[in-house]
């Protein structure tokens, strides 16, 4: 099997530029844009603190050879086409883009995941893969990889391919954080828990949806709290419940409150909805992108007796929110 080289374009976050490389099977091959590299491989779903250990140390190999920085991951999951199965991952793939970028990674290489590709050899895969496009000196990997059919290639079997060609493999042992390993997994039971510090703290960072603003019922609205509404697609979604949260737009970052579930005061089979009230303004931005930053559970979702008994709850809950803002002294800032 042969790679043709697909999309190379450039991704800009806070001043960091991180050139994306979209590798798809074809008739003929092109070589990527570097001569060498340190390449580290992975799904990285969520690209957590697990992951960020795989990361560092491959930019950290890097600039000590004064190579390339590279990440290999794949889309979609490869869960999603041998299981056939709606594979709902922590983030979508332009947001998986955006936290790579942060991280300091030179290139991301996405290859495209087929039934075609689960079926190559061990040894194909490594060449046709790794190899010719990438030329890597120092490849980095978790302690429980597996590449090839069917999981057929091992730790033991890659390194015995890089030695062959003077090729370095550095394994990254499992990331602890209370002795307990971090991983995807984890991250998203803990979400769906309402356990929404610890998942934080596995992540390293605050979890995030991000998407277009879109209309809804406007129910917010004619109760005096208007709100920015997504509804969220093949990503995970927090337990239902009030959420702290700040949302992002234009570069700027405003404190707000953020109800995620199917408003069961008002409706009994409601579609899910992510609506979040920024505490100082009123914007309109349907059809806009936004970001909404998850910093804290206040309380799950609740079917209340009434609007007025809702409205009491609503107004206990942006008082929480605004005094958490108070003590951490966050306003609108840029």
């Amino acid at each position: 099997m042969q790679i043709i080289k697909g999309i190379l374009y450039t991704f800009k976050a806070i001043g960091v530029k991180l050139k994306v490389i979209e590798l798809r099977t074809g008739k003929s091959f092109n070589k990527a844009p570097f001569d060498q590299c340190v390449v580290t491989i992975g799904n990285f779903d969520g690209v957590h603190r697990g992951h960020q250990e795989l990361l560092r140390l491959a930019c950290d190999q890097a600039q000590k050879k004064k190579i390339a920085s590279v990440a290999l991951t794949f889309w979609p999951h490869p869960q999603e086409v041998l299981l056939g199965e709606d594979f709902q991952r922590l983030f979508g793939q332009e947001e998986l883009i955006d936290k790579f970028a942060r991280l300091g990674v030179e290139y991301l290489v996405i290859v495209n995941f087929t039934k075609e590709l689960s079926q190559i050899l061990p040894e194909e895969f490594y060449q046709d893969y790794l190899v010719k496009p990438l030329n890597p000196r120092t490849i980095v990997v978790g302690y429980n990889f597996r590449f090839g059919s069917k999981g057929a290639g091992d730790i033991k079997l890659l390194k015995a391919l890089g030695e062959e060609e003077s090729r370095q493999v550095l394994i990254v042992e499992p990331f602890r954080v209370n002795d307990q390993v971090v991983s995807s997994s984890e991250i998203k039971l803990l979400l769906a828990s309402g356990n929404l510090s610890y998942a934080n703290e596995l992540l390293g960072d605050e979890y995030f949806i991000c998407g277009q603003v879109q209309r809804g019922q406007e129910k917010g609205r004619e109760l005096g709290f208007p709100t920015l509404n997504l509804y969220p697609q093949h990503v995970i979604v927090p337990q239902r419940g009030v959420y702290i949260t700040t949302v992002e737009h234009s570069g700027k970052s405003y404190p707000s409150i953020t109800n995620i579930g199917i408003r069961p005061t008002f409706y009994s089979n409601g579609q899910e909805v992510v609506e979040s009230h920024l505490l100082n303004e009123n914007p309109n931005w349907y059809g806009q992108s936004i970001k909404v930053n998850f910093l804290e559970f206040l309380r799950s979702e609740k079917k209340f007796n009434g609007v007025d008994e809702l409205l009491s709850q609503i107004h206990i809950d942006v008082k929480l929110a605004s005094e958490y803002f108070r003590k951490y002294e966050m306003g609108s800032f840029s």
